[in-house]
């Protein structure tokens, strides 16, 4: 843009600049701080477990998979379980994600 000014005449040829630039300062963004809630304490898996395995596991028992989750479960709780349902109450909670 400068060099088409400079060829219509414009902006003299032997100018270097003709205003100075002053840059803004930078604002200041305000810091927000976010109160994260508190972790919820560490679930004691071992309350009232009977660790079985699949071939041990009926409809009286809890059915919720022990061991590490990327692996096919080998033991199961086998806690009573909740009446109609897979797993014992905690677990149950545990399942539900604190809905009911």
């Amino acid at each position: 843009m400068v060099a088409r000014l400079r060829q219509e005449g414009v902006l003299p040829s032997d100018a270097e600049k003709l205003f100075e630039v002053t840059p803004r300062p930078a604002r200041a963004r305000p810091i927000v701080r976010r109160m994260m809630p508190a972790k919820p304490p560490p679930v004691d898996d071992r309350l009232n477990m009977r660790p079985c395995t699949i071939l041990e596991l009926d409809a009286t028992r809890c059915h919720w998979p022990l061991g590490d989750v990327e692996k096919v479960a080998s033991e199961y709780c086998g806690g009573v379980a909740v009446s109609g349902r897979r797993y014992c109450a905690h677990h149950w909670v545990r399942a539900r994600g604190n809905r009911g």
